[in-house]
């Protein structure tokens, strides 16, 4: 396995099917047994290896059906148009 040293500082917004304050960031199970969010972010400074993520911008839709933790979720990333394919990839 590679070990790719990376860094991202920016700014978030998620927003889960969850009741306020989403209990999985506090190790509680979702309010409804499984979890459906959706998160926006902006990169402000960045890099993955030797790529830069400066201003990179996206959309995460996501899934779990039970408690993050346990795994098995999905997700789509779309990220900005204006993204490098380095950026992308």
């Amino acid at each position: 396995m590679v070990d790719t040293k990376w860094e991202i500082r920016g700014r978030e917004f998620v927003n889960c099917n969850c009741d306020y304050g989403c209990p999985c960031q506090f190790n509680a199970l979702p309010t409804k047994g499984f979890c459906q969010a959706v998160g926006a972010f902006e990169v402000q400074k960045g890099y993955h290896g030797s790529t830069k993520l400066d201003g990179l911008k996206g959309v995460a839709i996501m899934a779990w059906p039970g408690p993050i933790h346990l795994g098995n979720g999905e997700a789509q990333l779309v990220i900005d148009r204006r993204g490098t394919d380095a950026q992308r990839e």
